[in-house]
């Protein structure tokens, strides 16, 4: 069945963890794919101590072996301690992208190479931290060409869909040129951002969420649910489920790619984890259709009428007959 499985692995793999600073939870799925390319590190309280350095640098080395394990090192100069770093990596036959999100006390950083991805909620709306690198982007084609390369069918020189990546040597050959300026290079474009008390949470996935959803439809998505008290690793685990394709892959298909999700919780000023889904739910709608006064005595004709607060089981429940709706307007069109 060319690069799928007759049936998807929906295995997850899924852990947590949580500081003063900071709640997360992270799950990987191989879903149809053959094999599992993607690998992730998160590190809490990170070892880089304070230096005098007046920029920050991020060293992303990373060494693949012949079975493709992958060791991913970040070394960070920066002025304050780092508290959290969490990257995900993409590996396919030596071509690897990836997103990685260092958080001071005040400040996130994020260094991307690839399509992975990073965004924040900043009250219930998405902040991009990275961008994907296309070959088909204006400032990626211009290298490409610049180096001898060309673009053709979205990729360069008709092979390669990214534009950068670590590896890919045979697209890094123009000894004349410095390593950024090469046809793929591994230099990342890195995005910084204050961490203010606005910023809600981040989320950190590879293409395989993208590709299936937006950035503030995954905002939104995760919101409700921390709304609703969710707990992080479900979170995750069903924002990979949402996305895997249901039928068997007869062709190109959106849902058969390997997922990995990250979501990070701000813990502004110590709260709990409880505290700040409160605040979120505040925030949102979802509260005050929680809050609603017991509503009168009414008929069992009426009673269908009734609009109860979500739960986690009615958003589930929605969802899957908008699915159910999606795919069939899709079959009556094709």
């Amino acid at each position: 069945m060319g690069q799928t499985l007759s049936e998807p692995i929906t295995e997850k793999d899924t852990h947590e963890g949580q500081d003063e600073n900071f709640a997360y939870a992270v799950s990987s799925m191989q879903g149809w794919r053959i094999n599992m390319e993607d690998a992730h590190a998160t590190e809490l309280s990170f070892g880089a101590q304070k230096h005098k350095h007046t920029q920050t640098y991020i060293w992303i080395c990373m060494y693949v072996s012949i079975y493709i394990y992958i060791y991913v090192y970040v070394y960070v100069y920066v002025y304050e301690y780092v508290y959290i770093c969490i990257c995900i990596c993409i590996c396919i036959f030596l071509c690897i992208c990836i997103c990685t999100c260092i958080c001071t006390s005040d400040r996130i950083y994020c260094a991307n190479a690839g399509d992975s991805r990073a965004m924040l909620s900043v009250k219930g709306v998405e902040f991009p931290l990275s961008h994907d690198h296309k070959p088909t982007n204006p400032d990626e084609i211009k290298r490409i060409v610049a180096a001898d390369g060309y673009v053709e069918f979205g990729r360069v020189r008709g092979n390669l869909a990214l534009s950068r990546a670590v590896g890919d040597f045979e697209f890094k050959t123009k000894p004349s040129l410095p390593a950024e300026e090469q046809m793929v290079t591994a230099n990342p474009d890195i995005i910084e951002h204050a961490l203010d008390k606005d910023v809600e949470f981040m989320v950190v996935a590879c293409d395989g969420i993208w590709e299936c959803m937006t950035n503030q439809e995954v905002v939104t998505w995760v919101r409700d649910r921390l709304a609703i008290h969710q707990p992080l690793t479900k979170i995750c685990e069903d924002l990979m489920t949402k996305c895997l394709a249901k039928d068997s892959p007869s062709g190109p298909m959106f849902g058969c790619d390997n997922m990995t999700v990250c979501v990070v919780l701000f813990l502004h000023g110590g709260k709990s984890v409880q505290d700040v889904m409160l605040d979120i739910a505040k925030s949102s709608d979802l509260l005050a259709m929680k809050k609603q006064t017991k509503p009168p005595a009414i008929s069992s004709r009426e009673e269908g009428r009734v609009k109860m607060a979500p739960t986690a089981t009615t958003l589930d429940e929605e969802e899957n007959k908008s699915d159910t709706v999606e795919k069939s307007e899709k079959a009556e069109t094709s």
